[in-house]
């Protein structure tokens, strides 16, 4: 999001692939850690399904939202503001994680075989 805000065409590419590699990465983890869960916790089958259905659902409403709020900010404060605010929401989410999730260590016992 910073590279956003140099006029090298260097950077911005750099940030570009960075933000291409990053989003693969969140997704994929996000999908392995739920189904994951859902095994660990012995849950049925459609309840996965479920998830996966909400989890679609609440992605778009809040892509709808972000970017009501991005065009908002662009139209107040200029075409990068957007990326400015996601920094520090960033931060905010970051804050939010270490302090309320749980780490996932695994199961010592199967990691030794």
């Amino acid at each position: 999001n910073t590279s956003m805000n140099s006029s090298s065409f260097a950077v911005l590419a750099a940030g570009r692939c960075a933000f291409g590699a990053g989003n693969a990465i969140l997704f994929s983890s996000f999908d392995s850690w739920t189904v994951g869960e859902h095994a660990k916790r012995e849950m049925p089958d459609f309840v996965l399904a479920s998830s996966y259905a909400l989890y679609s659902f609440f992605n778009a409403a809040g892509a709808i939202c972000a970017g009501l709020a991005a065009a908002a900010l662009a139209t107040h404060f200029g075409p990068v503001s957007p990326f400015n605010v996601s920094i520090c929401l960033l931060g905010v989410v970051l804050l939010l994680l270490l302090c309320l999730w749980g780490e996932n260590r695994g199961n010592p016992a199967l990691s030794r075989s």
